[in-house]
């Protein structure tokens, strides 16, 4: 081996094997120098022997295997999620390869130059460790990241990722025996738009689970309102029964206490909140409209938030107008 290809090989582990260490204490949220350096030393010895003998082909599939092995009996996390972060690990730098291999042959460079010319090949994986480390470090794949990591462990689909290994690892290894080597890169490129589909297939299915959740919550909300409102109602309704009899008394009696005690149970329901609230959102017709906006003034009253309410009296008819799909976007 040449000068040139083992400073080349050296120095080009070394960027790679920063990138991956970086990637993964992203997604495991550690930042231990100890740790790092416990991950990172036999990560650049694999990325030294993978540039030395190991195939194109086969670095995606072994680097997966490598770190995870790495992340399981080095940094004793004996958890099946380690396959993920290999894995995510792996295509943000493939994603990263991709695109610097694009700008460089835009630039000019041919694409075999790239992987036979040693500055050429020492420029483009530092350049692509240099990117890895950028998107890496963006606020949205932050997020991304977690999400993904998230999905996969609440909906423990881990191990439909196995079986997507295994199938990436087939199809990869008979493409790179049958095609040439400028064809990986568009191998490569169709590879990834399919990871981005699943993932944001993964995401749309998952917000939308959100969505049904946050529905299930609110309703469950409701029915829990409108079950204190039943009991207060009931409540209501024996003091109700009570007053009755105190003013049936009174009658018997024929006191004159009887006048003063109406009065006084007058002058309670007038000042009484709810009641002015309950006669204002009668004023809207039977349905979700009224019970959604009974449970939020009820929060708010609970919460102390000062508000004001006034119902127009043909609100009912106006609503009473609206279509399905308008009550359900209101």
């Amino acid at each position: 081996m040449s000068l040139e290809k083992f400073i080349v090989t050296m120095v080009a582990s070394l960027a790679q094997s920063l990138a991956a260490t970086i990637i993964v204490f992203t997604q495991i949220k550690q930042n231990k120098k100890s740790e790092m350096i416990k991950f990172f030393i036999p990560m650049y010895l694999y990325c030294i022997c993978g540039f030395l003998f190991i195939t194109n082909h086969l670095r995606f599939i072994l680097c997966v295997i490598v770190i995870s092995l790495i992340m399981y009996f080095i940094l004793k996390i004996k958890d099946k999620s380690v396959i993920l972060y290999s894995f995510n690990t792996e295509i943000i730098l493939a994603v990263s390869e991709i695109l610097i291999t694009l700008i460089l042959v835009l630039v000019g460079i041919n694409s075999n130059e790239i992987v036979n010319n040693p500055k050429y090949n020492l420029l483009a994986n530092v350049l692509i460790s240099l990117l890895t480390i950028l998107i890496v470090n963006l606020p949205f794949i932050k997020k991304l990241l977690n999400k993904i990591i998230y999905i996969f462990k609440k909906k423990n689909l881990i191990n439909y990722l196995y079986l997507f290994l295994l199938v990436l690892y087939l199809v990869v290894s008979k493409n790179g025996l049958e095609l040439i080597m400028k064809s990986n890169y568009y191998i490569n490129i169709l590879f990834v738009i399919g990871i981005i589909v699943m993932f944001c297939l993964i995401m749309r299915n998952e917000s939308k689970y959100e969505q049904l959740k946050e529905e299930n919550k609110q309703m469950y909300n409701h029915v829990t309102k409108y079950e204190k409102i039943i009991t207060e109602q009931g409540k209501a309704n024996h003091e109700f029964k009570n007053q009755l009899m105190v003013i049936r008394g009174y009658a018997q009696m024929r006191s004159d206490k009887l006048i003063e005690y109406v009065d006084s149970i007058t002058k309670d329901v007038n000042k009484t909140h709810s009641s002015y609230l309950i006669s204002q959102l009668n004023k809207f017709p039977e349905g979700g409209i009224k019970g959604l906006l009974y449970y939020k003034l009820s929060i708010m009253d609970e919460q102390k938030i000062k508000y004001e309410l006034y119902v127009e009296a043909g609100v009912k008819t106006k609503l009473n107008m609206l279509s399905v799909n308008m009550y359900k976007k209101i």
